[in-house]
């Protein structure tokens, strides 16, 4: 899909840079396909896709939690996505390896 859609001031999108090593990378065990509205922009053919373990622009071949961290801040209330024990535990269940 084209990127330029996610371009704009929209208080409704959010741009997640992820660094790190394990978990950035796709080492985690359980693989995960996010939903529509979460997207994966591949920096080697610049263009967005929709967010599937293993994330593109890492090496692993595993899965991350920043599908499930992207639905979960597009699903989940503001107020219930900034309490860290509404996500958290889903989130580390699904990242070890």
């Amino acid at each position: 899909m084209d990127c330029g859609s996610f371009v704009g001031d929209s208080p409704d999108q959010a741009v997640l840079f992820v660094f790190g090593q394990s978990n950035s990378a796709n080492h985690a065990k359980d693989r995960y396909v996010a939903g529509n509205e979460v997207v994966n922009f591949n920096p080697h053919d610049g263009r967005c896709y929709q967010a599937e373990d293993p994330l593109l622009g890492a090496d692993g071949s595993g899965g991350s939690v920043w599908g499930r961290l992207g639905d979960d801040l597009v699903t989940v209330p503001v107020a219930s996505a900034l309490c860290m024990t509404t996500w958290l535990p889903r989130l580390l269940t699904s990242a070890k390896p």
